[in-house]
């Protein structure tokens, strides 16, 4: 602008460089329209008052198409009669002089008057052109109408913004004193549009996350109350079970040792079997050779009834014998007489033998008889001791079957016992976990009723009576939908 304003002091005071000097047209007039021309601010030149040159630029500012609209108009009647510093034309003109020095450059706003006469703001630079024959000033304008334009709306964005700030301030003040119902309800400009809707979305959010929040304790508190009272009846179930399960051990105990007793005693009754049934053998074989003695005496008894009858049958000839004797004897008369005696006493021996031989013969009829009747005993006592030995054979296979189960039991009832050991231990080690639930339960509890002091810090719709169960949690909306 400095050097600008030098070089058209320059070409009006005629002071032209030395290249220039030969020429026969008007160079001055030339350089000084062409300055002008070139400049994009708009520019004019006043000579005592009157408008002598201006560019294109400032035609165009003050709304005309030509120059000559402008040149030649005194510069009061292209000012406003009311200038920015509040002051009427004549006053203000007034002012300005006093101040205006020759040699300086003054600025300051002046309120123009366009062609159509519409009132313009603009920034003038003044400074003083020294030529011979009148006072010369060029002026530099700027239009600042826009600017005031913007200056304007940037004070009612201010002043919008204050706004959304107040109340974007207020309303954040009562959401951080725990009031979850409040809105912005009043519309905010377009480009803060989304600050209320994203605003009226995050509380809503955050109403809908503390009133779930709520519930949530409170079903949390509930849960952890039935399953804490779930965990004492369990934890006096399981203390139970244990009363019962050591009840069961020791029964157990017992019958294991009765099964263990039983099964040293179905040992010992196996072995007397064993010996039993040895000693049944014994007998079994002794009564075969009795019964083979008692078959010989049979036949013995028999051979000796044969002896006798033969005895008999010769006792009976020499009965006859003697009796022929006799008759014989007497028949000698004297001389048979002594033949006769020992006749006599031959037939009293042979009857003697007779009787003798009847006599053992009734014997060994007897004694047939009772050898018949106890070989016929010892066949059946035979017969039964084979049966008992078969019997106590089948006894002793049943002794050791239910030796062998009674063992088999034993082992069992010991796993049993173990078992029972086992789910004793376990039972206590659940009621040990039981108690360790019971307090992780209270501590749940705890933890809920915080939760709910907690919660209960913020206003919500149900603190105000409104039905929290339908409440929907709602989802923040993209920009520029609906709250």
């Amino acid at each position: 602008m400095k050097r600008f304003v030098s070089v058209l002091r320059n070409v009006i005071a005629g002071g032209l460089p030395p290249a220039a000097t030969s020429r026969k047209v008007d160079l001055a007039g030339e350089l000084r329209t062409i300055a002008l021309d070139s400049h994009k601010d708009p520019v004019f030149i006043m000579a005592d008052g009157i408008i002598v040159e201006a560019n294109p630029a400032c035609v165009t500012m003050f709304g005309g198409g030509r120059r000559d609209q402008i040149i030649g108009q005194k510069i009061t009647d292209r000012l406003g009669s009311q200038q920015p510093d509040g002051l009427e034309l004549r006053a203000s003109l007034d002012t300005f002089n006093k101040t205006f020095a020759l040699d300086g450059v003054a600025r300051r706003l002046w309120n123009f008057k366009r062609l159509d006469g519409s009132i313009l703001t603009a920034r003038s630079t003044l400074s003083p052109l020294a030529q011979a024959e009148r006072r010369c000033t060029l002026a530099v304008l700027e239009d600042i109408t826009l600017f005031h334009a913007a200056e304007q709306q940037i004070r009612i964005a201010e002043a919008e913004r204050t706004r959304i700030v107040a109340a974007l301030a207020g309303a954040l003040s009562k959401v951080a004193a725990g009031n979850l119902t409040v809105r912005i309800d009043d519309v905010f400009p377009a480009e803060y549009e989304d600050l209320r809707r994203d605003f009226n979305a995050a509380v809503n959010q955050l109403h809908g996350t503390i009133g779930s929040l709520t519930q949530t304790a409170a079903t949390v508190h509930a849960n952890a109350g039935e399953i804490r009272a779930a965990m004492t009846a369990l934890g006096h179930r399981a203390v139970q079970h244990v009363g019962g399960l050591e009840t069961a051990a020791a029964i157990l105990d017992d019958v294991f040792g009765h099964a263990r007793s039983s099964a040293e005693r179905l040992s010992d009754v196996h072995g007397a079997f064993v010996s039993t049934r040895e000693e049944t053998q014994k007998c079994a074989a002794a009564m075969t050779e009795a019964q083979a003695a008692m078959t010989e005496i049979d036949r013995s008894s028999r051979q000796i009834g044969a002896i006798v009858a033969l005895i008999n049958e010769i006792a009976t000839q020499t009965r006859l014998l003697s009796l022929n004797a006799s008759v014989e004897a007497a028949r000698a008369g004297e001389a048979g007489s002594g033949f006769g005696v020992v006749a006599n006493e031959v037939r009293n021996l042979a009857q003697k033998a007779a009787g003798a031989v009847e006599q053992i013969a009734a014997l060994i009829a007897v004694s047939q008889r009772q050898v018949s009747t106890g070989s016929a005993l010892v066949e059946h006592v035979d017969q039964s001791f084979r049966s008992v030995v078969d019997a106590l054979a089948q006894m002793n296979s049943n002794v050791e079957a239910v030796e062998h189960t009674f063992s088999r039991q034993s082992e069992r009832l010991s796993g049993v016992n173990d078992t029972v050991a086992e789910m004793r231990d376990a039972t206590l080690r659940n009621a040990a976990m039981v108690e360790e639930a019971n307090a992780a339960c209270m501590l749940l509890t705890e933890q809920g009723d915080r939760l709910t002091g907690l919660t209960r810090q913020f206003r919500t719709a149900s603190s105000d009576g409104y039905d929290t169960s339908t409440f929907a949690i709602p989802v923040i909306l993209k920009k520029g939908g609906p709250v």
